[in-house]
């Protein structure tokens, strides 16, 4: 990416403002890759695929003066692309049930064996990509997708370089963990297979650039006169050309679908719904354009104080005029410069000045972000007190905070207790939600107690003990503990969290080395924390549904992993290894997964039931309200069929009398 290239807000300004075409194309050449790739992975169909792409431009050219103030389209254009095609996904899904009962199911690309991380990211990346706050997927894609350096990415979102790395650094983090949960372990590679992968997809296959943009401008321009469906619906008769449609057959065809009455309301809805969706979770904030542009004198590098109404007004100056590139930007690099060769009390002192300023929003809080990054890095403990002067209410702002708190726990333990003590003392970490519980404190105390379980666990179980109990549970779920300290960790857990809520944290300690290590790990881990055969049989359920999730998202559920599962069960708790076998079956779509279908649970669910001599596989499976609240598609048909093959008459009537449940009438 030439960083002479023209920016997005410059493109859609030109096409809007100067009826050139050409920028529009550009646009769509742009992102046409991540745009057709990003709705391939989400429907896993070409045809879809090429359609959800077409919509998502039309959905540019509709909205693009809404668009304007945006420093880049990607992040905006990845959520619609995947929402459009998540949208068909569905509509083709309900239609294949129609036609199709449990023997025809989906079909779906085997399971992956290949080692390489790009394809096994596939299947949960949109997902995890979506996840992300909006800032933080835009960042993603500018580095990876558009291959933009650190100074272009600061340049195009006007932030600080040292900010725009610490942001891709915590961006990448948070998606990592987002890919974790769902399953994919991306390893420290991420970056890297990333921009390898992004570049892919931007040369893979797409549907002709020059034809998405004809026919998005078309329906962009006959939005003015036609509604959203119709324009959807027309979009769908295109589909078959390879030119634009003659004026006649156009005119012909808006006519038509104006007769459709109920499917153009049906379609209105849905396309509302969408364009809501999309708005509610990416919107920014906008700036006046309306004040005169100022062009300030070059900023002060010496000893003389920095002028940020200077900064403002230039750096505003140019967002107005769509000039916030890293070349025009050099005046911000010797603000940078400056403020990271300032010692820890100069930096300090600045903050101060900072909060008598008067400019507009978002200013404060990008000025308060310039100088808080350098002051963290060089004292985490000075850093954390003065974040804690203003804390943001935006969850997005705590990494780096809690990151200067573990650094600080982890050199001053005594003193970093102290300090969070003294906070919790003089209210600034209130607990006012209705649950009785803030969250910025049980971030603090969770990530302050990892650091104490290993250094002193006795510390670490007084700092439990004097948390409200409802807050105990919180604070110890997830924490990465060590085989060795395992049975410490289970002897706290009994003594100090709540009954109700030990199995939970226990459960999710034993499952976490299986996904990697196999359920061997998980064995040797119940004998570690002593689990009773009681509490073995509860951790086994969570474990086996756990991992069945995991499954679901990524290679898919075969006959060998079912095997596995049984063979670990029967070691431990063979009175239970029918029941969890349906109930791990039937959960795993509630993970996410899409790699297997429901129908194919389901002759699982009757084989294994079978196999065994009794119901109890199958019963349990169908007893499931996960099964109904996950898959949308089921209808009662399939599930009475399913019913059916359940041999014990009185069993098979409560399972059909639950349907009336899951399948009021109408």
């Amino acid at each position: 990416m030439q960083s002479s290239a023209p920016s997005d807000p410059e493109l859609l300004a030109e096409w809007l403002g100067l009826q050139r075409e050409p920028a529009f194309h550009a646009l769509v050449a742009r992102y046409a890759g991540l745009v057709y790739a990003t709705a391939k992975r989400t429907c896993g169909d070409d045809s879809l695929a090429a359609e959800a792409s077409q919509l998502t431009f039309i959905a540019l050219a509709q909205k693009a003066k809404s668009l304007t103030s945006r420093a880049s389209l990607g992040g905006w254009l990845h959520l619609t692309a995947m929402l459009q095609a998540k949208n068909l996904r569905r509509k083709s899904q309900r239609e294949s049930r129609k036609r199709q009962l449990l023997q025809a199911a989906m079909d779906t690309e085997p399971p992956h064996t290949s080692s390489d991380v790009w394809q096994e990211m596939q299947p949960v990346l949109d997902d995890a990509l979506a996840a992300l706050s909006a800032k933080d997927r835009e960042a993603l894609l500018l580095r990876f997708y558009r291959s933009l350096t650190i100074r272009e990415i600061a340049a195009t979102l006007g932030i600080a370089t040292d900010a725009a790395q610490k942001r891709i650094d915590r961006a990448i983090e948070r998606l990592r963990g987002k890919l974790a949960r769902r399953g994919c372990q991306a390893g420290s590679s991420l970056g890297a297979t990333m921009l390898a992968g992004f570049a892919a997809d931007a040369q893979a296959a797409i549907p002709a650039v020059s034809l998405l943009a004809s026919k998005a401008l078309l329906a962009g321009a006959a939005s003015a006169i036609t509604s959203t469906a119709i324009i959807t619906a027309l979009t769908t008769a295109m589909k078959s050309t390879s030119s634009i449609i003659p004026a006649v057959a156009l005119i012909s065809t808006v006519a038509l679908i104006a007769m459709q009455r109920q499917s153009i309301g049906t379609l209105e809805g849905e396309t509302a719904l969408l364009q809501n969706r999309i708005a509610a979770s990416d919107s920014s904030t906008s700036l006046s354009s309306t004040a005169k542009p100022v062009r300030p004198k070059a900023v002060a590098t010496g000893d003389e104080p920095i002028n940020w109404n200077e900064f403002v007004s230039k750096h505003e100056e140019l967002r107005q005029r769509g000039r916030l590139r890293s070349e025009n930007m050099g005046w911000a690099h010797l603000i940078e410069e400056r403020l990271q060769s300032m010692t820890k009390e100069q930096l300090s002192a600045e903050l101060e000045r900072i909060t008598a300023l008067d400019v507009p929003s978002p200013y404060p809080d990008l000025i308060r972000e310039m100088v808080m990054t350098p002051l963290t890095r060089k004292a985490p403990e000075l850093g954390l007190m003065r974040f804690m002067e203003h804390p943001s209410t935006d969850s997005d702002n705590w990494s780096e905070p809690n990151a200067a708190l573990k650094q600080w726990a982890m050199t001053d333990p005594e003193k970093a207790t102290a300090w969070l003590d003294a906070q919790i003392t003089a209210g600034k970490l209130d607990s006012k939600s209705l649950d009785g519980k803030n969250p910025l404190r049980i971030l603090f105390e969770k990530t302050l107690i990892g650091v104490l379980l290993t250094s002193d666990p006795d510390a670490a179980s007084h700092r439990v003990g004097i948390l409200p109990e409802n807050q105990r549970a919180d604070v110890l779920r997830g924490q990465a503990v060590e085989p060795k300290n395992q049975g410490a960790f289970a002897k706290l857990v009994r003594q100090q969290v709540p009954a109700t809520d030990q199995t939970e944290v226990l459960a999710e300690l034993v499952f976490q080395s299986v996904p990697k290590e196999g359920y061997g790990a998980a064995t040797e881990c119940l004998d570690r924390i002593e689990a009773t055969p009681g509490e073995r049989t509860a951790y086994i359920e969570h474990v086996a549904v756990s991992h069945f999730q995991h499954l679901a998202r990524n290679g898919g559920i075969t006959n060998k992993e079912v095997d596995a599962l049984r063979e670990w069960t029967d070691s431990i708790s063979p009175e239970a290894t029918n029941l969890l076998t349906g109930k791990a079956l039937a959960m795993a779509p509630s993970g996410g997964g899409r790699r297997t279908s429901y129908a194919d649970l389901a002759e699982l669910a009757v084989q294994y039931s079978q196999a065994g001599g009794n119901d109890d596989v199958l019963v349990e499976f169908l007893k499931e309200p996960v099964n109904y609240i996950f898959n949308r598609q089921l209808n009662k048909q399939q599930v009475s069929a399913l019913a059916e093959e359940i041999a014990d008459e009185k069993r098979r009537q409560e399972v059909l009398n639950l349907l009336d449940q899951y399948f009021p009438k109408p």
